[in-house]
C-alpha cells in the first residue's frame, strides 16, 4: 500500500491548471491499479469509462489518455487514499471515507480554481457519504440524487448513461 502522497505525485502530472470537471471516486485500489499509473493499461475499468464515456476516445497507453484528460480540464480525486477494496466491511469504508472527508474538503480547496466548478461522484457508497456534506459546503455536486455506478462487474451501460445524463444536464461539454 502507497502513501498519500505516493498517489497525489502521480496525479500531479496530469492535473490542469483550472480544472472544468471534478471527478470523485472512492479509493485507489489494493491492486496497486491507480487511475493515473502510466504503468498500468487504458483497459482497467475506471479509466476506460472515462476515456470512452466522458472524452470519447480509445488512447493507445494511458499516459495519452492522461494528458488528454489534462487537456480537457478534468482531475479525478478520491474520497480516501486508504484502499477499501480489502475486504473490510461496508460500515469500515463509511468510517473511513467520513474520517477522511476533512483532508478531501482541503484538497479540492487547492484544486478548484473556479466556484462552481462542477463535482461527479462515482459509486453510491461515495455519493451517499460525502454528496450531502460537499453540497452543505456549496460545492456543485452534480449528481443530484443520481448514484453513479462504478463501471465494472456489468455496470458498464449504466455507468455511461448516468454519466451522459449528469455532464449533459449540468452543461459541461468538452471542448
Amino acid at each position: 500500500m502507497h502513501s498519500p502522497s505516493h498517489y497525489h505525485r502521480l496525479r500531479s502530472r496530469f492535473t490542469p491548471a483550472i480544472p472544468r470537471l471534478i471527478l470523485i471516486a472512492e479509493s485507489p485500489p489494493i491492486s496497486g491499479k491507480y487511475f493515473y499509473d502510466v504503468n498500468g493499461e487504458p483497459s482497467e475499468p475506471l479509466f476506460r469509462a472515462v476515456m470512452t464515456d466522458i472524452l470519447k476516445i480509445e488512447p493507445s497507453t494511458k499516459e495519452a489518455g492522461l494528458v488528454a484528460l489534462r487537456h480537457a480540464g478534468i482531475v479525478l480525486l478520491d474520497a480516501t487514499y486508504t484502499p477499501l477494496n480489502d475486504g473490510r466491511s461496508d460500515r469500515a469504508k463509511r468510517e473511513t471515507i467520513r474520517h477522511d472527508f476533512p483532508k478531501l474538503l482541503k484538497l479540492l480547496r487547492t484544486t478548484i480554481k473556479r466556484k462552481g466548478t462542477p463535482i461527479l461522484i462515482v459509486k453510491p457508497n461515495v455519493y451517499r457519504e460525502i454528496g450531502p456534506l460537499l453540497e452543505e459546503q456549496e460545492y456543485n455536486v452534480i449528481n443530484r440524487g443520481f448514484a453513479v455506478p462504478f463501471p465494472s462487474n456489468g455496470h458498464q451501460g449504466c455507468f455511461a448513461a448516468v454519466v451522459h445524463f449528469l455532464l449533459r444536464d449540468a452543461g459541461w461539454k468538452l471542448r
